[in-house]
């Protein structure tokens, strides 16, 4: 080995020491960690409100939606040192200013960004994300609206022990937004209205994206904007089978053939099977999964 790739590899090695050292060395007070119930700001546990826990919130500003985007991307790089992280770049690497494309509905979307959450244990891609959409509200001279959404990643979790409130609110308290948090959905809190009954008809075939014919597609008429800071959707499906069955259906369906894949495996690694774990509340939990989805 040449005296130059030695010393690459040394300098590699002291970043990843350096890492882990940061993290054991320092108690880092955006974390929720193994005792929630002892640190401020983490008892809004969630279990599974998105599948995985999760938690969305909005607080009103009387900053312009220019300046709550510029403030919430420099407080996201300014505490690397807890774990934050603003993302950007990527192939494709759509832009965060929404004005250019005049969106009224179903609100005044200015800007949109994202970012990551890092805790000891879960980092890196197994980070909780972070989507953030910034609206002026209709009719509003000034002022702007901040909708915030935490999900935890990995894969199997659950709960977050409150841990996507606790990263949201921290962000908020180093904004300086003195305005409570209003919880839209997951946080712990309930179901805000009971799930809709949609009957449709799905004897038409037709792929698992919404390009080409997506016209043609009634599924791909349920269209979102923002409601997770990105676009997202959570549906649910009362089915006559035993929750093993459902949950190895659901795996079986999960193949690359349609663009999906599931997703397993990883450091740490947890296990679909939650019976082990006897959970009754908010629901009795039997399986949880993850997949993931792609579209050319």
């Amino acid at each position: 080995c040449s005296p130059q790739w030695i010393l690459f590899a040394m300098a590699k090695l002291a970043v990843l020491i350096g890492h882990l050292c940061f993290w054991l060395g320092r108690s880092n007070p955006s974390v929720c960690g193994s005792k929630p119930d002892e640190v401020s700001g983490c008892q809004m546990k969630d279990m599974g409100s998105c599948g995985n826990a999760c938690c969305v919130v909005e607080v009103g500003l009387k900053t312009t939606p220019e300046q709550t985007y510029e403030l919430t991307k420099k407080t996201l790089q300014d505490l690397s040192e807890d774990g934050f992280t603003y993302v950007t770049g990527g192939e494709p690497n759509p832009g965060d200013d929404l004005r250019p494309y005049n969106i009224s509905s179903p609100e005044m979307f200015k800007f949109i960004l994202q970012g990551r959450h890092d805790a000891p244990k879960y980092y890196g891609t197994n980070g909780d994300i972070l989507n953030f959409a910034i609206y002026q509200r209709s009719g509003a001279s000034s002022g702007s609206v901040l909708r915030m959404f935490s999900l935890s990643r990995i894969h199997g979790a659950l709960g977050d022990n409150g841990q996507n409130y606790k990263s949201l609110s921290f962000l908020a308290e180093k904004m300086q937004i003195q305005s409570q948090l209003a919880v839209k959905h997951g946080c712990g809190a309930p179901l805000s209205s009971p799930p809709k009954e949609l009957n449709e008809d799905s004897s038409a075939s037709f792929p698992s994206y919404c390009g080409g014919d997506a016209s043609k597609d009634p599924d791909c008429a349920r269209k979102d904007f923002g409601s997770c800071g990105n676009a997202c959707c959570l549906v649910e499906l009362q089915l006559n089978q035993s929750p093993e069955k459902v949950h190895q259906a659901l795996i079986d369906g999960l193949t690359p053939s349609n663009g999906f894949s599931y997703v397993t495996g990883g450091q740490p690694d947890p296990a679909d099977d939650l019976r082990p774990y006897n959970i009754t509340s908010p629901e009795k939990f039997q399986f949880i999964a993850q997949g993931r989805h792609d579209a050319p």
